[in-house]
């Protein structure tokens, strides 16, 4: 596997995306599931109402199995679901480096 190179001037931005909004993906789910408000969307999508806060407030992003479970729930896609949450990328890129 070959290393990639990071530009020293890329490593003090922050984390940010343009379009990037959980809370436009959480009204959508919260529509299409009927659910009154985020605890009953909590409860439709498997998840605590805490991590959902957390979600909504920024302090959790989105995990790819957090993804599939709200996928499942709300039988759809992820890739329309990123779509939904403003996920441009076309491919997907992991935060860490896994070992050969």
């Amino acid at each position: 596997m070959a290393d990639f190179i990071i530009p020293i001037d890329t490593m003090k931005k922050p984390f940010s995306y343009k379009h990037y909004d959980p809370n436009r993906l959480l009204d959508t789910l919260q529509q299409r599931l009927d659910s009154r408000n985020d605890q009953a969307l909590a409860q439709r999508l498997h998840i605590s109402l805490k991590t959902l806060e957390k979600i909504r407030s920024g302090d959790l992003q989105l995990s790819a199995s957090l993804l599939l479970c709200m996928a499942e729930s709300a039988a759809t896609s992820m890739e329309e679901l990123r779509s939904i949450v403003g996920d441009r990328r076309r491919a997907l890129r992991l935060p860490y480096r896994i070992a050969a």
